[in-house]
């Protein structure tokens, strides 16, 4: 015999956060953008990094750390190196053959 289970994709607490979340972006956006709002999408990407890469004090981390386990190498790092970033391994792509 074949029970059916009714199953839903409503999760209350998830949705919650989505809607924080966006709520925040949208924020971070609207202020990003200029009067006639006709650049946004040109601006979301930095809105987004600019999310991703904030202090959590809920989670005592960053979002991208959470998904990727460390912090993120901004840019000015590599224009002033910092130990980090001399530690970092670099490959001879040159010499790299197909990896298979």
């Amino acid at each position: 015999m074949i029970v059916h289970h009714k199953s839903t994709t409503y999760y209350l607490q998830g949705n919650g956060h989505a809607k924080l979340t966006n709520k925040t972006l949208g924020k971070i956006l609207a202020k990003l953008v200029n009067v006639n709002r006709t650049n946004w999408d040109a601006m979301f990407f930095t809105t987004l990094w600019a999310y991703w890469i904030t202090y959590k004090i809920i989670t005592q981390f960053t979002p991208i750390e959470l998904v990727y386990g460390s912090q993120p190498v901004m840019l000015t790092k590599f224009m002033v190196p910092t130990k980090r970033i001399k530690d970092i391994p670099t490959k001879d792509l040159d010499q790299a053959g197909p990896s298979m």
